[in-house]
């Protein structure tokens, strides 16, 4: 989409390798369109990778945030 392509503020993308409920080549052409886009893919984890391994989600969270 269009509006992607105008987004220009930092832009994290979070997702689980063994997410079932929205695919990686989607979230992968999302991560393209956005112009800031950093796409971070979380091996092991699915759907609910925030509440399976919330130390390592936090922790990518948190640098993320600090860097920008």
């Amino acid at each position: 989409m269009l509006f992607r392509s105008k987004i220009q503020v930092p832009t994290l993308i979070l997702q689980g390798a063994e997410d079932q409920e929205i695919r990686l080549d989607h979230v992968q052409s999302f991560a393209k369109e956005i112009p800031t886009a950093q796409l971070i893919v979380l091996s092991g984890l699915g759907h609910d990778a925030p509440a399976a391994d919330p130390g390592t989600w936090n922790h990518i969270v948190l640098n993320f945030l600090r860097e920008h």
